[in-house]
């Protein structure tokens, strides 16, 4: 465990050149347009990475590929494509690589993962978080409804709610729909789960998009990961910057464990500039958690979009200067994180923890 970190001494390394690791697939029809905001789990014993290997039924030559490291990362991507007459494919589905814990890529699965099948999902399944609890793969996920449930108060036609998945190799997905309690009676998203219980209690990160506080990070508890969840209020928002007109903040990937009960985390602050625009961009913080949770140090625009990949997004979507993250794992004193470029493509970084 990495216990002791001064967040004022580090900076994000961009990895690949600053390239991306992952971009659209032409003759993919439901990836064909974007790839982005990739949640990611790193699998670091053989067993794990033979059964995810298996549930892919990889041919000969990619399982050999796959299996001969001993530690892979496994990203689980979202993906839009065109609108077809046989499907709308702008409703966004989930697609999965393997990478080397360094986030090079090894393997591309051709099909989707997930698709939106159920109401709560019919207009897509979005930006996963990926956690492993009591030794099963939990995803919370955005689900996108052109159906809100009866008493459940949100200012648009649609609703989007935190929805749960549980898996035993990160391809096959049991869904269990939205989860329950006053979390989803309004309409909200950024679901991460912390990677054990805390004072006996499982918890999240979540990010309210009305009510009480809306657009900062909540937390959250429960006594089962299905729920009745409980919202605890808000943890922290968006510091004000006289560069913008207005601010927001929403949690990144689940927290990752440094030891004593405290926690690292990426998340995202976005912005409208004077001009109209938005930007986002990435935060770090450290979290504490005792009888309650408290933020102990953090960096806000710790990493802002500079890059072609990350200013200039997708011409017919017209989505600029985003950074997005849904994921991060600590890798050899280093924080690795898959992130997402002006909601376009997928970009890989890291933070060294210790010099």
């Amino acid at each position: 465990m990495i216990e002791s970190i001064s967040l004022g001494k580090l900076s994000p390394e961009r990895l690949n050149n600053a390239q991306p690791i992952l971009t659209p697939v032409g003759d993919h029809a439901w990836e064909n347009e974007v790839v982005f905001n990739p949640a990611c789990f790193l699998l670091e014993d053989t067993k794990s990475i033979q059964r995810t290997a298996a549930a892919l039924a990889l041919r000969e030559p990619d399982r050999r590929n796959v299996e001969e490291h001993d530690a892979v990362c496994v990203l689980v991507y979202r993906a839009q494509g065109k609108e077809t007459e046989a499907e709308d494919f702008r409703h966004s589905r989930f697609g999965i690589a393997i990478l080397t814990p360094t986030l090079e890529l090894i393997y591309r699965h051709p099909e989707p993962i997930m698709v939106p099948e159920k109401e709560f999902e019919d207009l897509g399944v979005e930006d996963a978080r990926i956690t492993k609890i009591d030794g099963r793969y939990v995803m919370l996920y955005a689900g996108y409804s052109s159906h809100p449930p009866a008493g459940t108060r949100h200012s648009g036609e649609n609703k989007i709610s935190i929805c749960i998945a549980f898996s035993d190799d990160l391809v096959h997905w049991e869904k269990k729909g939205p989860l329950e309690g006053e979390l989803n009676e309004i309409d909200n998203k950024n679901g991460a789960l912390f990677p054990s219980k805390i004072g006996g209690s499982y918890r999240i990160l979540h990010r309210p998009m009305e009510g009480a506080e809306p657009m900062t990070v909540h937390t959250a508890h429960a006594d089962s990961l299905l729920g009745e969840w409980t919202d605890d209020g808000s943890l922290m928002s968006a510091n004000d910057d006289a560069n913008f007109t207005r601010s927001w903040i929403g949690a990144g990937g689940p927290p990752l464990a440094l030891g004593e009960n405290k926690y690292i985390s990426l998340y995202h602050t976005g912005h409208y500039k004077p001009d109209g625009t938005r930007e986002y961009d990435l935060g770090l913080c450290t979290i504490e958690f005792r009888d309650k949770p408290k933020v102990i140090e953090r960096i806000e625009r710790f990493m802002v979009p500079e890059t072609v990949h990350e200013t200039v997004g997708n011409g017919s979507l017209g989505v600029n200067n985003v950074l997005f993250v849904c994921a991060g794992y600590l890798y050899r004193d280093s924080l690795y994180f898959p992130y997402a470029g002006a909601d376009s493509v997928v970009l890989a970084a890291r933070i060294k923890l210790k010099p």
